[in-house]
């Protein structure tokens, strides 16, 4: 597994433009202003003005807390199988709690299913894996990638995700503890394109489609048509599927579907006992995963997680509300929040 040193070059983050997406209905965008579709320049910091010649970017990724809940429950079951021959303990912070940063990179496309070779991808989600000491839970909190944030040596607040610049990412570690009051004891970047190979790697998962779903991703050159019914979905038709926006309730209906899906490749995971495909998942760790964790660590993670259980698994959102386009953090629900977590759980 690469660590950190192995560095990447160091690259700027763009605002990504939303493409148009076709669903049962038709051409399907954001349905919000422009201007609050890409947000206003945040003072000084990275995105500030227009850019007329910026890159064609993919649509955000509105469910790429299920990509990494999906990548996680995968590095869980493999931590739990090294266990076994590597026996280990979380590296606690003083603050009685293990906390780990992931951060989900994207790749970029300057045109239809064509990837750019100008840059290494994009930080485009960060999510805080927690493990309380003395309390038998999981929690993973996302951070909104327009969380405004200040940071050392920067004049003016920015975009949480714009302090991503590379291997390791310092800076985002600073603007998380600025953030949570916490400090960052282990970080892991998994690019998205791991998802695919996941899922193909366990044999594809199982899922019940509620509904005929249909629609194209011209940028990333994905195309969705399932009937309803219960059926097998390999790699890419699986991202296709929780991926998938055109829905009457909106969020509700996505977000249930979502969490059953994450159950489904938890319990299809925890449950595999072939330990011929440790060598295939290792691999894609290989290629998709940066992190400054060793396989101890690994092994610990897993085991905490395996002993757990999926039941005791639970997600939240930075605490805040929206202003503009721009998501102000509220500092004394945070704290509530985490002192939630460190003595029992999330309230």
């Amino acid at each position: 597994m690469a660590n950190q040193n192995e560095r990447r070059d160091h690259f700027e983050v763009e605002e990504r433009i939303p493409e148009e997406r076709t669903g049962d209905t038709g051409t399907e965008t954001s349905g919000r202003p422009e201007e609050e579709r890409f947000g206003a320049p945040c003072g000084n910091g990275p995105g500030s003005g227009t850019d007329s010649k910026r890159k064609r970017r993919r649509s955000g990724w509105l469910t790429a807390g299920i990509v990494l809940s999906v990548f996680l429950a995968f590095m869980m079951a493999l931590g739990a199988y090294l266990y076994i021959v590597l026996p280990s303990r979380l590296p606690w912070g003083d603050d009685g709690m293990f906390t780990m940063m992931i951060v989900g990179t994207d790749v970029d496309y300057v045109g239809p299913a064509t990837r750019s070779t100008a840059s290494i991808g994009r930080a485009d989600t960060t999510m805080l894996l927690m493990m309380p000491r003395n309390s038998r839970t999981v929690v993973l909190m996302s951070i909104p990638r327009d969380t405004l944030v200040s940071t050392n040596g920067r004049s003016s607040r920015v975009r949480f995700n714009s302090l991503y610049k590379g291997i390791p990412p310092a800076e985002l570690a600073e603007g998380v503890k600025k953030l949570t009051g916490l400090e960052v004891d282990r970080w892991l970047e998994v690019n998205f394109e791991a998802f695919v190979g996941l899922v193909d790697a366990i044999g594809g998962v199982e899922v019940d489609v509620e509904k005929r779903m249909r629609y194209t991703d011209t940028a990333g050159g994905y195309k969705l048509d399932l009937k309803p019914g219960r059926q097998l979905l390999d790699g890419k038709t699986a991202l296709a599927y929780v991926r998938f926006r055109n829905d009457a309730l909106g969020d509700i209906a996505r977000v249930s579907r979502q969490q059953d899906f994450v159950m489904s490749i938890i319990r299809k995971t925890v449950s595999f006992s072939s330990v011929t495909k440790l060598d295939e998942f290792k691999a894609i760790v290989d290629k998709y995963v940066v992190n400054d964790m060793n396989l101890y660590e690994y092994a610990a993670i897993g085991m905490r997680a395996l002993k757990v259980g999926p039941g005791n698994f639970k997600t939240t959102t930075l605490p805040g509300s929206f202003s503009g386009p721009y998501w102000e953090a509220d500092s004394q629900k945070t704290a509530e929040l985490i002192d939630g977590i460190k003595n029992g759980g999330s309230k």
